[in-house]
């Protein structure tokens, strides 16, 4: 008794007078022994209390047994206590009440414990009612649900909690988990590790009571009441976020199949102009890998590394789309291989929801085959107008010939009949014999025009273009100035053409002259040369005339000088009529040999490059072709 801590002891005597007190009065509220024993009730708080603890006293000097009861205290501080009592009446021999005996116990911690507990069990139980979440209890051994919160029943579809708590866990799951291991046995796994870890979160597929299988995020928490250990499950449908995260998935790989195999060459930019994204087409384009372009300023990337014009212009570029402007230019690239092609290229801002620039998207379209179709009909459209102009033009040209020619052949007639009719020494004889040779000149100038227009009068006969060459190299070394060196290959194998063979002698000659006209005052060479080619249509379609003449076996009359050569403009006006790079001339050498190659179904060919020559074929279709001229 005298070492009591927790609770103190008393004794009232049969006068009521306290005659004994434990010391642990001091440790339970505060008061000395002599101070209690000076005024044993001065330390209850209110008078209904006293009036209690007087009437449970009076109860026990008579005599009367009392159970413990329940009464505050002011400590010697000031707080108040709570005090478990008990009072036992003593008895002497003669069975009469010789004192009370009393313990006191300072319960007040206890007290304030349990209502702690129990506004915690509240809260919980509120919680555990009201959650979205399934909360459940499992008990050993065999691991069975002992409760469930409103939540389970409704997520499993059970009837109520009874039905809930009669099947055991792995019955709530589907008969395999993803990992493809059975339920039971996984989940046995799964206890263990909460039992030893003290909790243990993890997903996992259930099952309703329906059948339905869905995802769930499960955690598993170890329970210690008293001398029991549960386990708490929380369960959590996932079946929209991994929905969710499916679709975001997806999402993510379309995107990507865009950005990877997309054949545009695009990537990203920070708002450094540094590279943080390419796609595969763009790596692959120069053979390397993310790592050779990533973190680097775009301009320094292998991409634009063969031009420092290009650099500069893409550093210029950039400073625009950060200013809130997309750019768009056409820049040529190099390929791992060595080619080189041409994309159209954008750099794009792109802006958050702010509004702010967050990133520059580089887009880089290869138009290199649209360039060459566009070029190709850029050609055709120039073929075409040149040959509608060369059609007017000859049409005007064939009607002005035709009937200058018919005056000329009146004046040419009036004049002979002149000259029959004068004396030998008429004076006025020289005169019309001048009239005369004029005529007949400006008659073969009509002729010229005609057969620019492809009107001329052929003689046609079966001609091997090797022989009439032969024939001509005489006359053609004569008629050439000593600084030009003519050289011949002529094939000994030709096909024979159909052909006015004087037509084609003044086409040769033509040739030859304006050759040697390509040097200037320096020497030079001209190298003529006969072949036969098998031409298809798309080889036909680079000739001038060529795109209406059918494809096959064609002789090939080429004329090639290393003279000063043609500038494209040149060539574009090359067989206009009277078109003359000379200072004198009338300019009617290559339109009347364009009018003759016409007249025979021909096409013409010429490669010219300025300060390298140029090269001219003359394509006229072999017998077997069977195409008529006139």
């Amino acid at each position: 008794v005298e070492n009591l801590r927790d609770h103190f002891f008393y004794i009232y005597g049969r006068n009521g007078v306290v005659s004994y007190i434990s010391p642990s009065i001091i440790d339970v509220l505060g008061y000395t022994r002599d101070e209690f024993m000076k005024d044993h009730f001065t330390y209850l708080t209110d008078s209904p209390i006293n009036d209690q603890v007087e009437q449970k006293t009076r109860f026990a000097m008579r005599g009367v047994q009392q159970p413990s009861y329940e009464v505050e205290v002011k400590h010697a501080d000031g707080s108040v206590h709570l005090l478990d009592m008990t009072e036992v009446p003593l008895f002497d021999a003669d069975g009469l009440v010789m004192a009370v005996e009393g313990v006191a116990r300072d319960i007040t911690e206890r007290r304030r414990a349990e209502e702690a507990m129990r506004v915690s069990e509240e809260r919980y139980r509120v919680f555990f009612n009201n959650s979205r979440d399934a909360f459940m209890t499992l008990e050993p051994p065999f691991w069975n649900f002992s409760s469930a919160n409103p939540a389970m029943v409704e997520m499993f579809r059970a009837k109520d909690i009874a039905e809930m708590t009669s099947v055991a866990p792995w019955e709530a799951s589907s008969e395999f988990q993803p990992d493809g291991r059975s339920s039971k046995e996984k989940a046995a796994e799964m206890i263990d590790r909460a039992m030893t870890e003290g909790s243990h979160f993890f997903e996992w597929t259930h099952k309703r009571l329906d059948g339905q299988e869905f995802p769930a995020t499960v955690l598993l928490s170890r329970l210690e009441l008293g001398d029991r250990v549960l386990l708490q499950a929380t369960v959590r449908d996932i079946t929209d976020r991994k929905k969710a995260e499916e679709a975001v998935r997806d999402t993510q790989r379309k995107l990507s199949a865009i950005f990877e195999q997309g054949v545009i060459f695009t990537g990203l930019l920070d708002t450094d102009g540094r590279m943080i994204a390419a796609n595969n087409t763009a790596l692959k384009f120069i053979d390397c890998s993310e790592e050779d372009v990533l973190g680097k300023p775009f301009e320094e990337t292998p991409w634009w590394a063969h031009s420092h014009e290009l650099q500069h212009r893409l550093s210029q570029s950039i400073k625009q789309a950060l200013d809130g402007e997309s750019v768009r230019f056409e820049a040529s690239h190099v390929s791992a291989s060595g080619q080189e092609r041409v994309f159209d290229f954008t750099i794009s801002p792109f802006r958050d929801e702010s509004g702010q620039i967050r990133y520059l998207i580089p887009e880089g379209r290869d138009i290199t085959e649209l360039k060459r179709i566009q070029e190709k009909q850029l050609a055709f459209e120039r073929k075409v107008q040149q040959a509608q102009k060369l059609e007017s033009l000859g049409v005007l040209a064939g009607g002005v010939a035709h009937d200058f020619n018919n005056m000329l052949l009146a004046i040419l007639g009036n004049t002979d009949l002149a000259l029959l009719d004068l004396p030998a020494d008429s004076p006025i004889r020289e005169n019309l014999v001048e009239i005369k040779k004029t005529s007949q000149r400006a008659a073969a100038l009509a002729r010229q025009m005609l057969a620019y227009s492809g009107k001329g009068k052929f003689v046609v006969e079966e001609v091997d273009l090797s022989e009439l060459v032969r024939e001509m190299t005489r006359m053609l070394e004569v008629t050439l100035t000593p600084k030009a060196v003519l050289e011949s290959d002529l094939s000994g194998d030709m096909p024979l053409v159909v052909a006015d063979v004087s037509q084609i002698r003044q086409v040769i000659m033509n040739l030859i002259i304006n050759a040697s006209e390509a040097f200037g005052e320096d020497r030079g060479s001209i190298d003529i040369k006969t072949t036969s080619i098998r031409y298809n249509c798309e080889d036909l379609q680079q000739c001038s005339l060529g795109e209406n003449i059918p494809a096959g076996l064609y002789a090939v009359l080429e004329v090639k000088d290393n003279g000063c050569g043609m500038d494209g403009e040149t060539q574009a006006k090359l067989f206009d009529p009277f078109f003359t790079t000379k200072l004198t001339g009338r300019g009617l050498g290559m339109a009347v040999v364009m009018g003759i190659v016409k007249g025979h179904a021909g096409a013409i060919k010429i490669q010219s490059t300025v300060g390298a020559g140029t090269t001219i074929q003359v394509l006229l279709p072999a017998v077997d072709a069977q195409l008529e001229v006139g």
